[in-house]
């Protein structure tokens, strides 16, 4: 997971999270679909164990596009 994350700067979550390294359209920033890591959270999600996926994107289009992508795979 991230180094100095945000998350774990708080020591007030006690779960396990992952980070997509980015936006889904985030091509501005040249990352594409490709380079995020939704295909490893999609195939953890669905091994079982994992009881809820809470989403935290941006509030921005990008981030809307990206949560949405995820919620339908």
């Amino acid at each position: 997971m991230a180094r100095n994350s945000a998350i774990e700067k708080t020591k007030g979550y006690l779960g396990v999270y992952h980070v997509l390294g980015g936006s889904y359209f985030a091509l501005v920033e040249g990352i594409g679909p490709e380079d995020l890591t939704i295909d490893a959270l999609i195939e953890r999600a669905n091994n079982g164990i994992i009881k809820e996926v809470i989403l935290a994107t941006n509030q921005t289009p990008e981030g809307e596009a990206t949560a949405t992508y995820i919620a339908e795979n």
